[in-house]
């Protein structure tokens, strides 16, 4: 479902939505320079919903969207788009390089258009994983994910080790705050080994019981 063959104007726009869209007179893209969210759409509110702004403006000038169909941009072209939040086209909201799709064929299009994943890793026979929804994974980037996170777990464990570490050694000196005395805790305290004699013991104990 196309809509291309139709001219539409921005100055049909509400005032507000109008007068934040710029109109590239090279491609003929309307480039919202308002709100836009990290994947790279434009985002606005109207009459108390949160829209994308491509999905408004042709909801507005067009014909309202299928629930089972998405918008695809026509505009975008691999030479010029890498695809992800960084692309310009999603950008655009101009109806007429608006087409509803399923989301079958628009992904089919994405894997298509897009040579490279957003950290500019080129997507080859040697660095695509194919993820369950049909999408590409790019296999550098999922190493390098990897990577950071094996790194900042061992980290965690070092910090770990020394938190322990740390919380042993202030019981320890809180200990010896509170029993400054006490011989365990004292440099100069040294063990009697000097054993008592056995005659001792007993002469001792047998002078007491005579007494008695």
């Amino acid at each position: 479902m196309t809509v291309a063959a139709v001219e539409y104007r921005v100055e049909d726009l509400p005032p507000r939505i109008a007068k934040r869209i710029t109109v590239d007179p090279e491609s003929g893209c309307w480039r919202w320079g308002g709100e836009v969210g990290r994947n790279g759409y434009g985002r606005t509110g109207w009459q108390g919903r949160r829209w994308l702004t491509h999905r408004l403006a042709y909801v507005l000038l067009a014909e309202p969207i299928p629930v089972d169909l998405e918008l695809d941009h026509t505009c975008c072209r691999p030479e010029t788009c890498h695809g992800g939040g960084d692309c310009p086209h999603r950008r655009c909201c101009n109806p007429a390089h608006l087409e509803a799709v399923t989301r079958a064929e628009n992904l089919r299009r994405a894997v298509r258009l897009t040579t490279h994943c957003r950290n500019g890793h080129r997507y080859d026979g040697a660095n695509i994983l194919i993820a369950s929804d049909g999408t590409r994974r790019c296999v550098e980037c999922r190493r390098a994910y990897s990577a950071a996170l094996a790194e900042r777990r061992r980290s965690w464990g070092v910090f770990m080790d020394n938190l322990v570490r740390e919380h042993e050694r202030r019981r320890g000196a809180a200990n010896d705050a509170r029993h400054p005395d006490s011989p365990a805790h004292s440099p100069d305290a040294t063990p009697d080994s000097t054993p008592t004699p056995v005659g001792e013991v007993g002469e001792a104990s047998g002078a007491q019981v005579g007494e008695g």
